[in-house]
């Protein structure tokens, strides 16, 4: 009897039978029951692991064929060994009981043969840095678990991550330099990924001269010239001029030169020169106090 008109039977007389031992006797219409499974679901390495396929019935199986990408691997108990290049790939298993019930189940598998996958956040490669601390921070992909440490330095927080994550932590600074450090990575596969970067730490003020200027105390009128000198071994970023504590005035380029309109100020102010390195670090001059 083909499956449409078994179907059709099964239904008119319901789904059970009472034999005349007054046993209920339960129709089966379903197909085998299909398992797939990996030590990770749905990812493999598709080195030395693989899949397992596993197709029950109650009334025995009759025969199934498992397709990877397409091509058929017959009746085998699983998948293992080179499947084919790293991503997505398709697993499909056909099954059918003795009862000529028929099933399937399709699932997308991916092969991770990769450490996971880094996206630098902090600090820039080469930059220019200042403080007692180097920070850093990455972002962390992979399709299953993965782990890091930092070399030299510490994390700060978890070092661990599921399929996404932030990892933070710093390398502790003892003197101005060069500093080198590498975040490495594992996944559950025990794939690696390392990443390295090196900064320049400066935590050394510049040096800033008054070249000319009104001595303290001076007294002065109309407008006065105000010239400085700078240096720094990583370089200066700009000197700013101050008068009463605010910032009138920035020069970027050496030569750095202001002029004060002294006619805008009260009877006595004050005035500052400020340097800041390309690191941020800064240097600031007395103040000299100057009357009208």
């Amino acid at each position: 009897m083909s499956k449409t008109l078994r179907a059709a039977a099964v239904a008119a007389l319901s789904t059970s039978l009472v034999f005349a031992g007054g046993t209920a006797a339960f129709a089966d219409d379903s197909g085998p029951t299909i398992e797939i499974t990996s030590q990770v679901p749905g990812v493999i390495q598709g080195r030395d692991d693989g899949l397992t396929i596993r197709v029950t019935d109650p009334d025995g199986v009759d025969r199934y064929d498992v397709l990877w990408d397409g091509v058929s691997h017959g009746q085998v108990p699983g998948l293992w060994g080179d499947l084919g290049a790293e991503g997505a790939h398709t697993v499909k298993v056909l099954a059918r009981d003795t009862l000529g019930n028929e099933s399937s189940r399709t699932e997308t598998i991916y092969i991770d043969r990769s450490g996971p996958a880094v996206t630098w956040l902090a600090p820039q490669n080469g930059a220019l840095v200042r403080g007692k601390k180097v920070w850093t921070a990455i972002s962390v992909t992979d399709r299953i678990t993965f782990s890091g440490y930092l070399e030299p330095g510490t994390v700060v927080g978890p070092a661990t991550g599921n399929q996404a994550g932030k990892l933070t932590g710093y390398v502790p600074v003892t003197t101005d330099g060069r500093y080198e450090f590498t975040w490495a990575l594992s996944d559950g596969f025990g794939q690696h990924n390392y990443v390295s970067r090196y900064v320049t730490v400066d935590n050394t003020k510049p040096k800033l001269t008054v070249t000319k200027a009104p001595k303290n105390k001076a007294k002065v009128k109309g407008k006065v010239k105000v010239k400085a000198a700078a240096s720094d071994r990583n370089g200066v970023a700009k000197v700013q001029l101050l008068i009463n504590g605010k910032v009138v005035a920035t020069d970027y380029k050496a030569g750095y030169s202001f002029t004060v309109n002294t006619k805008k100020y009260g009877k006595k102010f004050k005035v500052t020169l400020r340097a800041y390195d390309r690191a941020g670090n800064v240097t600031t001059t007395s103040t000299r106090t100057w009357r009208r």
